[in-house]
């Protein structure tokens, strides 16, 4: 800056781009996403602009978004079942089309010993109406299960449990439990079937019990587009109690991995991240929902197009309930 109250045109400029990339943010938003996680750009290419208008697909690409959630984890029974939430933004009149599904006996075949036998899902909505309860496969109608097929999506067992529909902008959860109170590991997953960013999945999180070696509680997630997209991953434990959760995670660690299963990230105590309390602290209060208690986990990073997952478990092999949230910000 030089002193003067005038932004410089390159800043007005970049600020335009900005604000057609992520149209949902508000101006402080905008702000504090260049402050802290600007790609480098030397400088935009002239045929950003055409006729007055600025081209922010052609300057900045296509908006990356997450496009792919997954939760394996410990499912038992009762309160204890996997509940899986998910966060539509966009603008009232809008939907997005999500395939949700669950996996069990699959897992199997990839050296799960313990595996959900008979995985059931139910989805409610932000009012805790129940959209659709499905058990088997079979409970699909013959368009929903070759839509599915088409994104190559079909649960491989026909035990296994998928759904597919359009979802207003809100808030929606999925319970994961095994028919007749059975138990064992599951897997949870939710893909946007769509290209569009907006609408688009903005948060996910599961609460589940947390174990130790296969049950620890692992999620996937899959960043699309071609650029980087920032992503705010927590933790929580000891917070759930104050929410009447019984048997919470005492202490919580995250580690986060590529593709190749190499650790990019790993966080025990959320205040001990970047090695200061007070940046992150502030950075995070600016999302409206850090982690509460000090012990509890948090990762903040740019993320390019690919594969990712998180693993949340307990220190030193503690176990308990433990939630789970991967947020776009």
């Amino acid at each position: 800056m030089n002193g003067t109250s005038m932004a410089s045109p390159h800043v007005v400029g970049m600020m335009a781009l900005a604000k057609v990339q992520f149209p949902d943010e508000t101006a402080a938003e905008l702000a504090d996403r260049a402050r802290f996680s600007v790609d480098y750009v030397s400088s935009l290419d002239p045929l950003t602009m055409s006729g007055g208008r600025i081209n922010a697909l052609k300057a900045l690409g296509s908006r990356p978004k997450i496009s792919n959630y997954s939760m394996r984890c410990q499912v038992n029974s009762g309160f204890n079942v996997a509940v899986c939430g998910i966060v539509v933004t966009g603008p009232p009149s809008s939907s997005k089309r999500v395939v949700f599904r669950a996996l069990g006996p699959t897992l199997t075949g990839y050296g799960i010993a313990g595996a959900l036998a008979n995985p059931t899902i139910t989805i409610f909505n932000g009012s805790g109406a129940v959209i659709a309860t499905i058990n088997d496969w079979s409970d699909l109608s013959a368009g929903d299960q070759a839509e599915i097929t088409s994104y190559g999506m079909a649960p491989p067992n026909s035990l296994e449990s998928a759904w597919i529909g359009n979802l207003s902008p809100g808030a929606y959860t999925v319970h994961l439990s095994g028919v007749g109170g059975g138990t064992g590991i599951g897997m949870i997953e939710a893909f946007d079937t769509q290209s569009t960013t907006s609408p688009r999945l903005f948060n996910t999180s599961t609460r589940c019990e947390v174990g130790t070696g296969a049950a620890v509680a692992t999620a996937g997630l899959i960043v699309s587009g071609d650029k980087p997209r920032q992503v705010y991953i927590r933790a929580l434990g000891p917070t759930l109690s104050s929410f009447g959760v019984p048997g919470a995670l005492a202490d919580t660690k995250l580690t986060l991995r590529n593709s190749t299963g190499s650790i990019l990230a790993s966080n025990d105590n959320w205040r001990d991240y970047d090695g200061t309390s007070s940046a992150l602290e502030l950075r995070l209060a600016r999302t409206g929902y850090p982690p509460i208690n000090a012990l509890e986990s948090a990762i903040v990073m740019r993320l390019s197009p690919g594969a990712y997952t998180v693993t949340l478990e307990g220190v030193g092999g503690a176990t308990g309930v433990g939630l789970i949230e991967i947020n776009e910000y």
